[in-house]
């Protein structure tokens, strides 16, 4: 839960696929260090200044390291898919026209977004009886969540645990929790650990759980 959320805004193509919001743990983690070995008294010095605290995610922050919603999915369904079928999520993803499968091909998971990935292209709807971990959250087309875990009593969702890299609460990777008060009520209808998640996800519209297709 350490890391922090980035999204390139620029879409630049030159720079290394850490810098896209899409890295992997281990690339975040080694980029930090170069970056630390190059900046890092300059950068903590700048975290005292903003009376940061000195910790890693700050650190990330200051040097324009972090993960997106969609990078989080993806990198966390690609390492499920690996160890439970042997297939990468980039073998399985559809990208809408040859120009985008080739680039995703030489820039791999740049090209995942949160519309790509809950999308009809890729996802069906699901039902909320019929919610598994590894289901996703679609809100809207810039926005999605993972869903972490499920809890079930007698054959009835009571609770699940989703998962999400954005600004708000807090900068960066984050879980929450949602209680089923019932199966037949709307997703933003139910109880939410965090209330300002669940406005959010209410204002939103084209919404709601979907799983993706393999």
């Amino acid at each position: 839960m350490g890391c922090s959320y980035f999204i390139n805004v620029k879409k630049t193509k030159l720079l290394p696929v850490v810098y896209s919001g899409k890295g992997l743990p281990e690339e975040i983690e080694k980029e930090a260090k170069k970056i630390y070995l190059r900046r890092g008294r300059a950068l903590s010095e700048l975290m005292i200044i903003n009376r940061s605290s000195d910790d890693a995610k700050d650190f990330l922050i200051l040097a324009g390291l972090g993960v997106d919603c969609s990078g989080l999915v993806a990198n966390v369904l690609d390492a499920h898919l690996k160890e439970t079928a042997g297939r990468s999520i980039q073998r399985i993803v559809k990208q809408p026209g040859w120009y985008k499968k080739i680039l995703s091909w030489v820039r791999p998971r740049t090209g995942f977004s949160a519309d790509l990935l809950t999308g009809e292209l890729n996802s069906n709807k699901v039902n909320l009886r019929e919610v598994m971990p590894g289901d996703m959250i679609r809100q809207g087309k810039r926005h999605m969540m993972l869903i972490e875990w499920v809890e079930s009593r007698n054959g009835r969702v009571v609770s699940l645990g989703y998962v999400e890299s954005n600004t708000r609460p807090v900068w960066g990777v984050q879980r929450g929790e949602i209680w089923i008060v019932g199966e037949s009520r709307l997703l933003e209808e139910q109880k939410w650990s965090m209330e300002a998640v669940k406005r959010r996800y209410a204002r939103s519209s084209d919404k709601g759980i979907v799983r993706l297709r393999i």
